[in-house]
């Protein structure tokens, strides 16, 4: 009897530990569920973090891009703009030389006229002298 009293507690023992193990066997697979679910979520967040990061690559990358071909274009313009404001300098320049070379000619070609103008007006004095002395002759006579 008292060994039927052991064997039966025994048994009670085993079928509390048999118990205890399911419920600790349920717990865990719920745990490993939610760990498993978790990974997943991680897993999924983080391949749309990648993403998100790659376009983010990809519209830096195109931005850069753009904004060194605008600077690339500004600077042709800037090149452009010397060599066009070098070859108008030419120009004016030999504009300059051409005017210069003009006014010296005149100021020549005005001494010139100045000076026939002065003997002009010398043989038209001489002109008048000569004719009031031929009338003063023609009046002696």
């Amino acid at each position: 009897s008292r060994l039927q009293e052991e064997i039966h507690s025994l048994e009670l023992g085993q079928q509390v530990a048999q118990s205890a193990k399911e419920e600790v066997d349920i717990k865990l697979n719920s745990v490993l569920a939610k760990h498993t679910l978790l990974k997943e979520e991680m897993q999924e967040s983080s391949e749309q973090a990648k993403m998100q990061l790659d376009d983010l690559r990809g519209t830096l990358m195109k931005s850069q891009t753009e904004w060194q071909q605008k600077i690339n274009s500004l600077k042709l313009n800037h090149l452009t703009a010397l060599k066009d404001a070098e070859h108008i300098t030419a120009l004016l320049k030999e504009e300059v030389a051409w005017l210069e070379v003009s006014r010296k000619d005149l100021v020549e070609q005005e001494e010139i006229s100045n000076s026939t103008l002065e003997e002009t007006r010398m043989q038209l004095q001489q002109l008048q002298q000569l004719h009031l002395a031929t009338k003063m002759e023609q009046q002696k006579l």
